[in-house]
């Protein structure tokens, strides 16, 4: 995982980082070496300095959907949504 996830942010020059949510990773926080995630993450050469400049994160929160559609619904000017163009159903 943390290979794949340092492939696409050199990929995409994720300089604002790269976030990891949902399935299981919340309930393998606590076996998670973050160290080694690290190295992993990074190991890119010849890019690697590119790798080492995007943070991660991981959402562990089980309500963070929940919490942003919240954000959306009470400001909807703040987020880059084209509202004219979906189809709500």
């Amino acid at each position: 995982m943390a290979r794949f996830a340092g492939d696409m942010a050199v990929t995409f020059v994720a300089t604002g980082g790269v976030t990891l949510s949902g399935g299981v990773l919340p309930r393998v926080v606590d076996f998670l070496d973050e160290a080694a995630f690290r190295q992993a993450f990074e190991d890119k050469a010849p890019v690697d300095a590119l790798a080492k400049r995007v943070p991660t994160r991981l959402v562990t929160r089980e309500d963070a959907v929940l919490v942003g559609m919240a954000a959306i619904a009470s400001a909807p000017d703040r987020y880059a949504i084209d509202y004219a163009s979906r189809a709500w159903v």
